[in-house]
């Protein structure tokens, strides 16, 4: 297991957690602290965090029910330009979100001061993306270049139009006549990035840790992106990073290997929303495999049909992560009924021509 060291952003007191933990209560403090969820939302944690977001709407507790209530008024008091409305309903909606989700509130909710600080920022930024046009237009532009990262666009491009969208949005709001002296001090280019910081982390499953790390390597300056520490999960001694091309380190210590995992972007992707999509099925009772593998090839096909390629040792670990309970008869019997509705010759009867090989091997 990767330990992750690191210190309370509260208290700096001296912490260590799982590689893949998400909130940690600090022992000396009490502050809980939201940790990097890059990367953490994948597979198999990913399907249990949509179905959770799922039976959330479906079987809403008290607050998540009065969570939505406000946000719809809120929504028609922004089309209204009902702005007094608003800033009241504001104020019990991120009240709400705060107790809902501390891991949104840096530090955590038991710092008073910093609570405060981001109900105040979240009020502000809140209403100037609500009522006023520069700023839904910046916003509506960042809205844009994300959406075009999401779709397969040159990440770096993407990312660089992202960043100034989001520059132009908080350089209107920290220049705001109306803007309290004591918000938004960090000036806008931190704001900016620390904005696409948290879309690269939420969009980190489906993007993949490749993408995500180029973006902020080469975008948002992270010299330090995807180096974090490793440690030893047999003695716990801090590790240098494997060498380029390299998965495996040694410990010099204890002799204990550590081997670091390297996905592909878009397999990493795939898996993710597959899982996702096989979940739903399952639970709809469509569990036999003549209908769960053929949806899983298709979804492998997809790229091939928008002009991309795909790599069929990728393609093949797709399925591999997905489907590992299916025979190979079964497997091979649906890839072949695929195969039959391709032109020969094509690249998609290709590909499937290359996954039946493998199988047979």
């Amino acid at each position: 297991m990767l330990v992750r060291k690191f210190k309370c952003p509260a208290c700096g007191a001296p912490r260590e957690s799982a590689g893949d933990a998400l909130l940690v209560l600090c022992e000396f403090c009490g502050s809980v602290i939201g940790m990097d969820t890059e990367g953490r939302y994948r597979g198999a944690k990913f399907v249990e965090m949509v179905r959770d977001q799922t039976e959330s709407f479906m079987n809403p507790t008290a607050t998540q029910a009065r969570m939505n209530q406000v946000a719809a008024d809120m929504q028609r008091a922004g089309e209204g330009g009902d702005r007094e409305s608003w800033r009241v309903l504001a104020r019990e909606y991120y009240a709400l979100l705060a107790a809902r989700d501390p891991s949104l509130v840096p530090g955590g909710v038991s710092d008073p001061s910093r609570l405060a600080t981001w109900y105040r920022e979240a009020m502000f930024s809140g209403e100037m993306m609500t009522f006023d046009p520069e700023v839904r237009a910046a916003q509506a532009a960042y809205t844009g270049e994300l959406t075009a990262l999401m779709q397969g666009e040159d990440p770096v491009e993407s990312g660089n139009r992202m960043l100034e969208a989001a520059r132009r949005m908080y350089t209107i709001m920290v220049e705001h006549p109306d803007r309290p002296e004591n918000l938004l001090t960090e000036g806008a280019s931190h704001h900016a990035r620390e904005m696409v910081r948290a879309a690269l982390s939420s969009l980190a499953a489906t993007l993949g840790e490749g993408v995500v790390t180029t973006i902020r390597r080469e975008v948002l300056g992270d010299e330090n992106a995807g180096g974090g520490r490793i440690n030893c999960g047999n003695c716990g001694a801090e590790l240098a990073r494997p060498a380029p091309g390299e998965s495996k380190v040694q410990c010099p210590y204890c002799g204990g290997i550590v081997e670091m995992q390297t996905e592909d972007p878009w397999v990493a992707s795939t898996v993710t929303n597959v899982l996702v999509a096989l979940d739903h099925m399952r639970r709809a009772g469509q569990d036999e495999d003549h209908v769960l593998v053929p949806m899983v090839i298709w979804q492998i096909l997809m790229p091939l049909q928008q002009g991309q390629k795909v790599d069929p040792a990728s393609a093949w670990s797709v399925l591999q992560q997905t489907l590992p309970d299916v025979a190979p008869k079964s497997l091979q019997k649906a890839i072949q009924q695929v195969r039959q509705s391709q032109s020969p010759g094509s690249p998609q009867a290709t590909l499937l021509d290359d996954l039946l090989a493998r199988i047979g091997t």
